[in-house]
């Protein structure tokens, strides 16, 4: 089709009348016919053609609507929402966000990335104005996003862990390449990692693909997220430090105790599991007041004879990952109360996350839930009005058990 519009185009710029072995009728009816082909062709690549960009853009989409999209900007594959309400619902936990930012700045524009199951982070860009969004390729560009008219003047990054890196640490290895400086500094509570420059190096290129002393980079940790926080020289190191440390952190210290217990701290009721046989729930851990953690399996999970204390979610998620001859977490069931219909009553809260996670969502005794599947594990997510429930199972019980165990639940 392409070469043929592009042959009557041709045609058409092209053709002189003693160009043609027809009579001087002919050529004037024949004109408008082929003029009239040649637009219905563009038409329908225009046609086609904004189909395609609205499918896999930033620009088409309606308010409210998380828009998926195969644009990778600065290293990120982005999915952008419209309010923090969609991308709390996103990352299943409510948003921390600074509370001093510089004089005229506001949250501009705000995308969710990861598009799996687990793995899942927003980021958020802020401005004294409008912000248009390039699409880019590398984080190396962060420096021309911050100079370029109508690009972000701060980014903040925000993702889920289950470790809690020491700073010092993590700056001298971080230093050990010597290709920029670091220094650890104080923020609000805790240390953060300071990155006089962005280096660019992929497989650990020496000398780096990029590297620029144009842009601060500040990195923490607290609450079990990982923050990331970049903004142009212009902001000074003092200034960046300060919109970093007002962002507000919560406790994550791990407190072992009854299900009674994680049900009146979160302030919901957890109801009898349909569980396949022989299993129960083996010990229940509590991060802050926010998530109950039940840890399911036919058996006690630990090893025989050794005390397995939790103090720590980086303790707790050491736990669940055990393999080998250890008695091992089969299943594990996060309730919290904070992502709820009740608390989001103007989103559809299966459709937001199936479509941003690319789950499937499946009906299971008339209760909905979020599917994963991997070779080795089934993850399931389901909310109901009290509560936000996380599934995950390896190996051993079958979608159909756990389907049971979604109504038994909700």
């Amino acid at each position: 089709m392409i070469q043929s519009l592009l042959y009557d185009v041709h045609i058409l710029l092209t053709c002189r009348p003693k160009d043609f072995t027809i009579s001087s009728h002919e050529l004037l009816t024949r004109i408008p016919k082929m003029r009239m082909t040649v637009a219905i062709r563009i038409l329908t690549i225009v046609l086609l053609a904004c189909l395609v960009y609205c499918g896999t853009g930033l620009a088409c989409g309606r308010a409210g609507e998380f828009r998926p999209t195969n644009v990778s900007y600065l290293g990120f594959l982005l999915g952008e929402v419209s309010t923090l309400d969609e991308a709390e619902v996103i990352i299943g936990r409510i948003v921390p966000t600074p509370t001093h930012i510089p004089e005229g700045y506001e949250l501009q524009r705000i995308a969710a990335y990861g598009f799996r199951s687990s793995d899942v982070g927003v980021l958020l860009l802020y401005s004294d104005g409008e912000i248009d969004l390039n699409s880019r390729r590398w984080a190396r560009e962060w420096e021309d996003e911050f100079k370029r008219q109508g690009g972000p003047r701060l980014a903040l990054e925000i993702k889920e862990v289950c470790d809690m890196p020491d700073a010092s640490q993590y700056a001298e290895s971080s230093a050990s390449d010597g290709l920029r400086e670091v220094e650890v500094v104080d923020v609000g509570a805790v240390e953060g990692i300071l990155f006089d420059r962005l280096v660019f190096a992929p497989s650990g290129d020496v000398p780096p693909s990029y590297e620029t002393d144009d842009v601060w980079q500040l990195v923490w940790w607290h609450s079990m997220l990982e923050f990331g926080l970049r903004a142009p020289k212009s902001v000074s190191k003092q200034e960046l430090i300060a919109i970093a440390s007002s962002i507000p952190s919560s406790s994550t210290d791990i407190q072992e105790m009854s299900l009674e217990e994680a049900e009146s701290l979160l302030g919901i009721d957890i109801p009898d599991l349909d569980l396949p046989p022989a299993y129960e729930v083996q010990r229940v851990c509590m991060a802050g007041t926010r998530s109950a953690y039940l840890l399911i399996s036919d058996e006690a999970i630990g090893v025989p004879g050794v005390p397995q204390e939790v103090d720590t979610l980086a303790e707790l998620c050491g736990l669940i990952a055990m393999r080998g001859a250890e008695p091992m977490v089969k299943m594990v069931l996060t309730a919290d109360a904070e992502v709820t219909t009740t608390a989001y009553p103007a989103l559809d809260l299966f459709e937001l996350v199936s479509r941003a996670r690319q789950g499937e969502v499946s009906q299971f005794d008339g209760r909905k839930a979020i599917v994963w599947e991997a070779e080795d594990r089934f993850e399931l997510e389901w909310f109901t009005a009290d509560a936000h429930f996380w599934l995950q199972a390896h190996e051993w019980p079958t979608l159909e058990d756990l389907g049971r165990i979604v109504a038994s639940a909700s």
